[in-house]
């Protein structure tokens, strides 16, 4: 995780863009490829893993489900 946490502190501070992983989840849902229960499914195994925080995980959540 700290390396994760460099990597995306080094790419905002460089300029360059990147994707996280709930970035890939919302434009799956968005783009109708998996179901609002699958999204939130996902959410759930991200959380459980804790590489994101809760806010965040909430707020993708929201956008999900409306």
């Amino acid at each position: 995780m700290i390396y994760y946490k460099k990597a995306i502190n080094a790419c905002r501070i460089l300029g360059i863009k990147f994707i996280t992983a709930l970035d890939i989840l919302l434009a799956m849902h968005t783009n109708n490829l998996i179901s609002n229960e699958k999204a939130n499914i996902s959410l759930d195994r991200l959380e459980e893993f804790g590489w994101y925080n809760k806010e965040l995980i909430n707020r993708i959540r929201s956008e999900i489900n409306g």
